[in-house]
């Protein structure tokens, strides 16, 4: 009996598998280990942004009060100035 062949031809490798399952198993190891390496970075770089972020609302509300302050003192001054 002849063997069916594909319209493609033969398989170069004849018989054997195209990978080695060890090898398979190494590439979705090292995948994870990228994937697990790439979020912690993403998590990082989010985790600062939002560090940031609370800094910069905590200088514009000391921003607010020193101008609030600072008007309190030029309305006081000047009512003491009106008295006189």
């Amino acid at each position: 009996m002849n063997k069916p062949t594909n319209s493609i031809g033969p398989s170069p490798r004849g018989n054997k598998p195209a990978r080695n399952p060890r090898q398979v198993g190494i590439a979705l190891i090292t995948t994870l280990m990228i994937l697990l390496l790439l979020s912690t970075m993403i998590v990082g770089i989010a985790w600062l942004v939002m560090g940031d972020q609370k800094l910069g609302g905590n200088n514009s509300d000391r921003q607010l009060a020193f101008y609030g302050a600072e008007a309190g003192m030029e309305q006081m001054t000047a009512s003491l100035g009106e008295r006189s």
